[in-house]
């Protein structure tokens, strides 16, 4: 006989539990997370965006050694907008004018944030 039988489902608990009308859904009030559910929480911060520049000279930076870790690369410099966009290898043939060969390399800041450098 399977244990189905002792498995309660969740019920929504409300602050006006035997009221019949149906919560506001504008009321900020009861959207507000408990400030003790963020401490509980296991959240890690996910990294969407990696800066491409070069390190200033006040940084210090660690390089894997690994060659994973570095590349070359076809890029396009758009220096009115100061910024650089790769090229897919197969449309290089046709557009062999406005790119240039770019080594990248990834680089841990000892503040602990990622970078790309060329």
């Amino acid at each position: 006989m399977p244990h189905s039988e002792n498995i309660t489902k969740p019920t929504l608990v409300s602050s006006t539990a035997g009221s019949t009308t149906t919560p506001d859904p504008f009321d900020l009030e009861s959207l507000r997370l408990n400030p003790s559910f963020l401490e509980t929480t296991g959240v890690k911060k996910l990294i969407t965006t990696v800066p491409v520049r070069r390190p200033s000279p006040q940084d210090f930076v660690r390089v894997h050694p690994s060659p994973k870790y570095r590349d070359n690369f076809a890029v396009v410099d758009l220096k009115e907008d100061r910024e650089d966009y790769l090229v897919r290898p197969e449309i290089i043939p046709e557009q062999d004018d406005l790119y240039r060969d770019q080594s990248a390399r990834c680089v841990l800041l000892m503040a602990g944030s990622l970078s790309v450098t060329g």
